[in-house]
């Protein structure tokens, strides 16, 4: 199966944890979520643009060989 996992290392050297933070606190958003985090959000978001996904079910069979964690 084709991995783009450099995507995502690229994505964190770029917009890294604490900018995400940053943003975060600057508009007042506080993150309650146990098992999505915003970045998550993020980085799932990135890899569905890139590899047209087709749905939310089909992202959960594939997401692991991508780098994200599985999602139920």
């Amino acid at each position: 199966m084709k991995k783009s996992i450099t995507l995502l290392h690229v994505l964190e050297h770029l917009v890294t944890e604490e900018d995400i933070q940053e943003i975060l606190q600057a508009h007042g958003y506080k993150d309650t979520a146990r098992k999505l985090s915003v970045s998550l959000l993020l980085r799932f978001l990135v890899m569905a643009a890139t590899h047209e996904w087709k749905s939310f079910r089909y992202a959960t069979d594939v997401a692991t060989a991508y780098g994200l964690p599985s999602v139920h």
